[in-house]
């Protein structure tokens, strides 16, 4: 919403490398959730977890420095 909403380049840059994640974070979920067939899932999915916690927070604090952060284990979509 904010991404369509705000004239800001900065709000809409870091808007879009968040939506990027967030895409990227359900595709890698997803992924998981199959391997939990074959074991490696059930440790894979609370380390997605810990990871998108921790790179939400290091993009809130880049952001408030004025930096746009690009979130590592990401193809940009948007």
């Amino acid at each position: 919403m904010v991404l369509l909403v705000t004239d800001d380049e900065f709000v809409k840059a870091n808007a879009r490398t968040a939506i990027n994640w967030q895409i990227w974070i359900t595709i890698y979920s997803v992924v998981a959730g199959i391997l939990i067939l074959v074991g490696i899932g059930i440790l894979l999915l609370p380390l997605l977890g810990l990871l998108d916690l921790v790179f939400v927070v290091i993009a809130a604090v880049k952001a408030a420095d004025g930096e746009v952060w690009s979130y590592p284990l990401t193809i940009d979509l948007l």
